[in-house]
């Protein structure tokens, strides 16, 4: 698809998530960056760039993340993974009245992804609310299933700092062609395939 397109949103996209997945948060920037010279409005780069930016230790970059963050957050408010994202990004930076009002918008607006559900499970941490984190991460695991998930891993891990116990992940389902058996058509009524007429 990439060669194909190279200018694909979603392809691109998904080399950000990709990489982002491989702890690599340059590669992730720039496809991210690159989707946004597309699609200066694609709220899931937005918010993904921001995440990747707040995990940065140069302040610079998590200055950058935080006004992404509010962008998205601005113009969806009723978007749940971009009020996550926004008060993730506050609590990470110790403002903790701003961060819980976006939480708190964020839990309102229902539908949280998984990985919105799994900066939830840090944010309670972070609060001390640890087994409300536990069971919130227990869930998430669990209803996530083998389906996309970017933090299934820290999710996984802070699952078992917590003392809880990482569900099983279902393999995925396997499909299989249908055998079919190729029948030669029965002819006319006879069973007999008609014959061309000899000269």
């Amino acid at each position: 698809m990439r060669q194909n397109q190279p200018n694909s949103v979603a392809a691109l996209m998904l080399d950000g998530v990709v990489a982002k997945m491989r702890n690599q948060p340059e590669a992730a920037e720039e496809a991210l960056t690159k989707v946004l010279g597309i699609d200066p409005s694609n709220a899931g780069a937005i918010n993904l760039l921001a995440l990747i930016l707040s995990e940065s230790p140069n302040l610079a970059q998590q200055e950058k993340a935080l006004r992404y963050a509010q962008m998205n957050a601005e113009r969806f408010p009723n978007n749940a993974q971009a009020n996550i994202t926004l008060s993730w990004i506050l609590a990470k930076l110790n403002r903790s009245a701003e961060s819980d009002s976006f939480l708190t918008r964020a839990v309102q607006a229902g539908n949280l992804n998984a990985d919105s559900a799994f900066l939830v499970a840090r944010i309670l941490v972070s609060k001390g609310q640890k087994e409300q984190a536990r069971k919130a991460l227990e869930q998430v695991l669990t209803q996530a299933g083998s389906g996309m998930f970017m933090y299934r891993k820290e999710a996984e891990t802070l699952l078992k700092e917590l003392g809880g116990v990482v569900p099983p992940t279902p393999a995925p389902a396997v499909t299989t062609p249908a055998l079919t058996t190729s029948t030669p058509a029965p002819g006319p009524a006879g069973g007999a395939a008609p014959q061309p007429a000899s000269k």
